[in-house]
């Protein structure tokens, strides 16, 4: 997802990654990459579908304002979807940045740069 407009920095990014996590640990994976399924893919005008590792489909749409993400996770759980805050493209140095639950269905965050 990128962000425009006043106060975001020329190619400002999150990452948004879907992650199984571990069973035993709880934790998540630390690395920032998944797999995807060139195979599976499916890409049209507005449209884009890929599996991607784990047993997950990721489903992306847009409309001329507005973008909408859906994540199918095949597998019993337990999942979390990433959101991660801390870089820029071209740009090798993380930001300090942070990400807050502020609810059911509404994330908070903050970004220095």
């Amino acid at each position: 997802m990128h962000l425009v407009g006043a106060g975001v920095q020329d190619m400002g990014i999150f990452g948004i990654l879907p992650q199984k996590i571990n069973k035993k640990t709880h934790k998540i994976p630390q690395d920032e990459q998944i797999v995807m399924y060139k195979s599976s893919e499916i890409a049209e005008p507005g449209y884009y579908k890929v599996d991607v590792e784990n047993n997950v489909t990721v489903e992306l749409t847009t409309t001329q304002r507005t973008g909408a993400h859906r994540y199918t996770f095949k597998d019993k759980g337990p999942y979390q979807v990433s959101i991660m805050t801390g870089y820029l493209l071209q740009k090798a140095a993380p930001r300090n940045s942070s990400t807050i639950r502020c609810g059911a269905k509404c994330l908070q965050g903050v970004v220095k740069v």
